[in-house]
């Protein structure tokens, strides 16, 4: 009687996807939006990366080490993570939570548009997690 074996290997990369942009249109009705825009929001490696299907361009939006801010003391901070990109119904914004050395899970929006990050209006930093 003869046997065979059979070895599956399996490669685990760290990455997540998100669905596609929306077309950045003002029209808040769900039935019609459309995904015209053809870009993909991801995480890898722990930074947020940007693929637009039309042209295959790839750009990173989120890095780590990144100097997130300075203090009083001149202490300088710098984001070690970011994770959980979500994006904003009418494509111009990504939400995402970033860790930095001293914080982590912080809820912060980039703006598309101008490619500005900022925190929510009057934000307490908090242990933040799963954007919707």
């Amino acid at each position: 009687m003869k046997t065979n074996l059979i070895i599956f290997i399996v490669s685990i990369v760290t990455m997540s996807c998100n669905i596609f942009s929306p077309d950045n249109s003002d029209n808040d009705s769900d039935s019609t939006k459309n995904y015209t825009e053809m870009k993909l929001v991801f995480t890898r490696d722990n930074e947020i990366w940007l693929y637009n299907m039309m042209n295959e361009e790839l750009e990173k939006l989120i890095a780590i080490g990144d100097t997130i801010y300075t203090n009083d003391m001149g202490f300088s901070f710098t984001r070690i993570w970011a994770d959980e990109d979500k994006w904003s119904p009418d494509g111009k914004k990504i939400v995402f939570i970033e860790a930095v050395v001293t914080d982590g899970g912080n809820l912060k929006i980039l703006n598309l548009e101008i490619g500005q990050q900022q925190f929510f209006q009057d934000y307490v930093y908090r242990q933040d997690a799963n954007p919707e």
